[in-house]
This record gives C-alpha cells, sequence and structure tokens, in this order.
C-alpha cells in the first residue's frame, strides 16, 4: 500500500535472494480506509483487502503477472460495535480496543478458494462470504458471521488448520487462541 495515495502496490518478491520488486498496476484504490491487511496467496487470481478504518473487505483481481485489477467486489461491514471491554479480559488488564463501529482486521480465503473470511475486531465479529472465482465477487454466506468467543474479544487473524476442519483464531483483547469448526 502506498501510504500518501490510499492505493495499493503490488510487489513480486524473488524466492532465491527475497528481493522485492513493485508491479506495476492501475493505482487502484484500496476501497476503504486504513489498511492493516492483504492477502494474495502463490498463484492466486485474487487479493483480499481489510480496511481498518472504513470496516469494509475488497476483492482485486491479480493477473496472470501479478498485477491488480479494479476492485470486484466490495463488502461493508454493519452492525453493533462489540463490548468496550472484554469479557473474557485476565483480572486487571484494562484492554479496552477500538468497539467503537466497524473495523475489519484480516481477510482470508480457505484452503478450498470457495470461501473467504474476514475479522472485525470493532463488531466482535467473523464474516463469511461465498467467493466466486469466475467474477471475483463476495456473497455474503448463511450465516453471513459469526460472534467472537467471546464479548469484547476483538477477532483478529485466523489461520486454517491442515486437516482442513478447523479454524484457529486469535483475539487482540482475550488471552485465548480458539478453534472454530469449518
Amino acid at each position: 500500500m502506498a501510504p500518501s495515495t490510499g492505493a495499493l502496490s503490488p510487489i513480486a518478491s524473488t524466492h532465491q535472494d527475497g528481493s522485492l520488486t513493485p508491479l506495476k498496476s492501475g493505482g487502484f484504490t484500496r476501497r476503504g480506509a486504513g489498511l492493516p491487511f492483504s492477502d494474495a496467496g502463490d498463484g492466486s487470481s485474487s487479493a483480499g483487502v481489510a480496511n481498518y478504518v472504513s470496516g469494509s473487505v475488497a476483492a482485486f483481481p491479480v493477473d496472470s503477472e501479478g498485477k491488480l485489477g479494479p476492485a470486484s467486489s466490495v463488502q461493508q461491514d454493519v452492525g453493533p460495535a462489540g463490548a468496550a471491554k472484554p469479557a473474557a479480559a485476565v483480572e486487571g488488564s484494562f484492554a479496552i480496543s477500538d468497539h467503537n463501529g466497524p473495523h475489519a482486521h484480516m481477510i482470508a480465503s480457505d484452503p478450498s478458494g470457495k470461501f473467504v473470511f474476514s475479522t472485525d475486531l470493532g463488531l466482535d465479529r467473523i464474516y463469511q462470504w461465498r467467493f466466486d472465482a469466475a467474477s471475483g465477487k463476495l456473497t455474503p454466506n448463511d450465516p453471513p458471521w459469526i460472534a467472537a468467543s467471546s464479548a469484547g474479544a476483538g477477532p483478529r487473524h485466523f489461520i486454517f488448520h491442515p486437516n482442513g476442519k478447523i479454524v484457529l483464531l486469535i483475539n487482540e483483547e482475550g488471552i485465548y487462541t480458539y478453534q472454530l469448526p469449518l
């Protein structure tokens, strides 16, 4: 991300020496504000972007050379703010996060590439989207979101277990890691 323009800037890495090379693209806006996380796996035909300040997520097509196209889908997180203080906080903790509205924090596709998940720290939710690789569209799944592990936890990052059946989630305000079934 180019900080002064709010544009996405794709970069290629060389596995041999780790060098980075900027790739020319259209300088597409990230379609939101406050980018904390983006994801485009090796050989992926799309990149996901989570916008913290605006609480939105977006998908961008990636061509065979790794260059980005205009956003193919933008979704805005909507809902009541999460608890101001985490219910599962350790005694003596004074952690108070940005639970004043939507704050998308992370986005990633599942191992199948058919679903995309995003965390929203401010709403205490994990959003789930169906992903159409042909069109690049994100469509809310049923249900469109699940609640975080506990009120005020602030879901932050997750990884998919190699068995493909669970997601491991870590929260900003809790001290726990959770297993969620896929």
